[in-house]
């Protein structure tokens, strides 16, 4: 239609209130989506509810600089990781067999992706999900445990050689007065030997406290916060590597791009930096108004 013609087609203009699609329910169902997310979470625990995506470029000239997630590995990637295709999608890894990568530099990226995946995947056997539970909560209270016994065994050590240095005191104190029967000698050796009664006495309260704990901990039934879970190991795991370009050795890939990216990147920092430095350089040299 053009200009001030006749509209050629007038039927939704007669009852158009009853054609209306509201979209009300939308709150609703925001609430219904974060639900069921919270009950599979739970059911899967401790595995995600996401798996493992690569990073990838994005298609065509004008946005193969960014990257995002793609559908799953390839199986180059996986050999490079050195993991079996099989094992790769038990263990929240997606597996992606027609996708074909085109650079080296995607293929190391992802292979570092999978290997720091790799180093922190705790594999758990294939129980029920309260026995899995139990098994990592008994391996915490045996860290804790063997954490505790190594603060009582420095606690026991530095006790010991305080009472050590605290009785050589003593010795030598009565020694000293036994030669001279000096008051200022006897005042020294009292001192002393509160000093040690004192050391004493600490180290009895510190143990009676700590078999206090340990009596309550053994009748108590320990209870200790669940780590947070994972849900999606894409947001844990970095997209990006750290970029370590070398100009001399620039491949065919996207290595160039982003060494351009860089270099432009200098580039407009060397500006800025000099920029500010002209600017504070007239700012020293303006003469300064007259009041």
């Amino acid at each position: 239609m053009k200009h001030n013609q006749a509209v050629s087609n007038i039927h939704f203009c007669k009852d158009w209130r009853s054609k209306v699609h509201t979209w009300f329910k939308q709150p609703f169902r925001k609430v219904r989506r974060h639900q069921t997310r919270v009950e599979k979470a739970k059911a899967v625990f401790p595995a995600t509810i996401k798996s493992l995506k690569p990073s990838v470029h994005c298609m065509n000239q004008r946005f193969n600089y960014k990257l995002r997630l793609g559908r799953g590995f390839t199986l180059k990637e996986l050999r490079a990781a050195k993991i079996d295709k099989n094992l790769a999608r038990t263990i929240g890894i997606a597996v992606d067999p027609r996708r074909k990568e085109s650079s080296k530099e995607c293929l190391n990226r992802n292979a570092q992706r999978l290997t720091e995946y790799m180093n922190r995947l705790v594999v758990l056997p294939k129980v029920h999900a309260a026995t899995a539970k139990r098994l990592i909560l008994n391996k915490k209270n045996a860290e804790a445990k063997t954490k505790k016994a190594a603060e009582i065994k420095k606690f026991i050590a530095e006790h010991n050689k305080t009472i050590k240095e605290l009785k050589i005191k003593v010795a030598v104190a009565k020694k000293a007065y036994a030669q001279t029967k000096d008051a200022a000698k006897a005042k020294e050796l009292k001192a002393c030997l509160k000093g040690l009664k004192k050391a004493q006495v600490a180290f009895a309260a510190q143990v009676a406290k700590e078999q206090k704990k340990t009596k309550q901990f053994n009748k108590l039934p320990v209870q200790q916060k669940e780590a947070k879970q994972v849900l999606d190991a894409n947001k844990v795991i970095r997209l990006t590597a750290p970029c370590t370009l070398e100009t001399k050795t620039l491949t065919k890939g996207m290595k160039a791009f982003d060494a351009v990216a860089h270099l432009r990147k200098a580039k407009n920092v060397a500006k800025a930096v000099s920029g500010i430095a002209k600017g504070q350089k007239k700012a020293n040299n303006a003469p300064s108004k007259k009041q």
